[in-house]
């Protein structure tokens, strides 16, 4: 019966169920409050996680893109989309790469 009870919350629940008043309601305190010291050491190591992944962000993300990523970013959609901003396929700019 105790390798139930350990398993998960819910059989430790049947088992303090089946057990005598004293023994079942203190079974079922003492599984109920593991159940949340559990919950939050996992909601602590998530929110640790968060806040190494936003500082992360933060520090090796810019700010701003290169304006010689803007100006190629908007040369490439201008050729993508010639003909849907009134150019004719031949008229299209041509690739600063290529």
């Amino acid at each position: 019966m105790r390798a139930v009870a350990e398993d998960a919350l819910g059989a430790a629940l049947g088992v303090a169920a089946t057990a005598p008043s004293p023994l079942g309601e203190q079974l079922a305190s003492v599984a109920k409050a593991a159940f949340v010291v559990g919950l939050h050491a996992g909601l602590v190591a998530a929110a640790g996680a968060a806040l190494v992944g936003a500082v992360g962000a933060f520090v090796l993300l810019p700010a701003f893109a290169r304006h010689e990523d803007v100006e190629e970013q908007v040369g490439e959609f201008v050729v993508e989309h010639a003909t849907d901003i009134g150019f004719a396929p031949s008229a299209a700019p041509e690739r600063a790469d290529g």
